[in-house]
């Protein structure tokens, strides 16, 4: 059985993909695309539950990560509570972060956190 890759996707790329109505073909890449349970109150187009149903995985931040998310927002007014969780996801699962935002970008390289672009899924 093969495993596939999984990545940590931000709710940026998420937007991104479903305006540029690609969001189908996302689930369609042999990977497995992760967020945090803090993204279901950010993301309202697309629906979550629809996400979901088409193979979006929620995971949750260990205690340490959660307190580390504290740290976080209290450091950097940008990202959002939600993109600073999938970050810190990354950096727990020890995958890469799929994110087209720059301050979370920012953050990632900062913190030491692997990262791919939006666009990076285009050559797919």
């Amino acid at each position: 059985m093969t495993t596939h890759p999984s990545y940590v996707i931000d709710t940026n790329a998420i937007i991104d993909l479903y305006k540029a109505d690609l969001i189908t073909n996302l689930f369609l890449l042999p990977c497995r695309f992760v967020v945090t349970d803090f993204v279901q109150k950010e993301l309202l187009h697309p629906p979550f539950a629809a996400l979901v149903d088409m193979g979006l995985s929620v995971q949750s931040l260990s205690s340490d990560s959660v307190q580390e998310l504290m740290d976080l927002i209290d450091r950097y007014p940008h990202p959002s509570y939600a993109d600073l969780s999938v970050l810190l996801l990354a950096k727990q699962l020890h995958r890469p972060l799929l994110t087209g935002d720059r301050a979370l970008i920012h953050v990632a390289v900062a913190h030491g956190v692997e990262w791919c672009g939006t666009c990076w899924l285009l050559i797919w």
